[in-house]
Formats: structure tokens, sequence, C-alpha cells
């Protein structure tokens, strides 16, 4: 996650014990990453209109789920987009623009930020699967997203919440370490005085280093 308006003030480097070890919740972030046949061809007859005019039509919104399609000429594809709105896991799955056929499709969870999660699939003009990748990562995280907001929020407190959150690397001590970079901010607040940034090693859950960002209000 690339640094934007802030200047990092203080660095507190911690060599506790992962607090996830301590912590009887399991945290799940496995997701159901296939899709079913009828996705691999998408119909739009019904949103032709919208979609000339707007380049994006609403296929479904209620309190859960919000389903949109979006054109693109200029990359000759079209999208559907599935948001979940109490995971904040969502959908993507891409067609080619003239027959209609599914190319691709991947999962991401948004929070402020998008952290690609689960597998990506790529498609041949058949429909059949071509290339899948790991977007886990699970050689250099073993931790998951879920485990690490945890992490973060039992070290913060109640009076914090998480604004984003992305995997990055790192050389400590002559070897590359992954991390989750997990934001947070003191709830409700929009100043930048009332972030921190917080690294959390991917295999262990340590709490490697804390950063008070700051920047003028």
């Amino acid at each position: 996650m690339k640094k934007f308006l802030i200047i990092v003030c203080s660095i507190f480097i911690f060599s506790c014990a992962s607090q996830s070890q301590n912590n009887n919740t399991i945290y799940d972030c496995a997701i159901k990453d296939t899709i079913t046949q009828e996705d691999k061809l998408i119909n739009i007859d019904k949103y032709v209109n919208q979609l000339e005019e707007k380049r994006n039509a609403l296929i479904l919104e209620n309190d859960s789920v919000k389903a949109q399609i979006f054109l693109s000429k200029t990359q000759n594809k079209i999208s559907k987009h599935t948001e979940n709105k109490i995971t904040n896991v969502n959908k993507e799955i891409n067609y080619d623009y003239l027959s209609k056929k599914i190319t691709s499709h991947y999962f991401y969870y948004y929070k402020n930020s998008v952290l690609l999660i689960g597998k990506e699939y790529h498609y041949d003009t058949s429909g059949n699967i071509t290339k899948v990748i790991n977007n886990d990562d699970p050689e250099n995280y073993t931790l998951c997203y879920k485990e690490a907001e945890a992490i973060v929020l039992k070290k913060m407190g109640k009076k914090y919440e998480i604004k984003a959150l992305g995997r990055e690397s790192t050389m400590i001590n002559n070897e590359k370490v992954y991390y989750w970079e997990v934001i947070t901010s003191k709830i409700g607040s929009f100043k930048n005085s009332d972030k921190r940034e917080l690294w959390i090693h991917g295999k262990t859950g340590k709490i490697l280093k804390i950063l008070k960002l700051y920047h003028f209000d």
C-alpha cells in the first residue's frame, strides 16, 4: 500500500508473541472462489440501454448485496461486480465484449483499499481454465487478513477501527519478511494524527512495528 500525505514520526519495534495465539476465536478467511456454469456467459439484453448511456447498470441491491454490470468498450470487456456489504468481499467477473464469454474472475476484500483474496481464474474462449493465481499467497502468509485485523484491534483497543490493509515485505536482519500493513484510526476521527500503522508478521502474527502517522490536520 503506497503512503500518501503522511509523515512517519515515530516507530516502535516489538518482539511480542503472536496475539492471535491467545485468542480462541477462529477467523476463517476462506471463500468460495469458484463460479457456476451459468456465470461463464453473460446476457446483457435488458441492460443494453443503460450500458450504452451510463456504461453501468444496477442488477440487484438490498441490505446485504449490491450487483452491477460495467461496460468498457476501450478495454473490450464487460464486468459483473458483486459486493457483499456485510463481509466487504467483492467478486469480479470479466467477459469479452463481443462474445460475452468469461475471460477471468477474482475476489477482493475492500476497506478503503483493494486486497486480492482467494484464487484468480483465467479462461480460454471455450470456458476452460488456463491459469490460476492464489492471491492469498499461503507460502508467505499463513496468517489471514481477518486474523491480522483482530491482532491490531486487540492491541489498539475498542476506540479504534480498521481503515485499510495490504500485503508488504521488507528486509529485517538480511532476511525478507512478509507482513500485513494495517492502517487503523480512532472511530469517527478524520484526523491523520489519530491514525496508526501496524506491521503484522505474515506467519507468526508478531507486531513488528507501530508507526504514528502525522499530517497537518
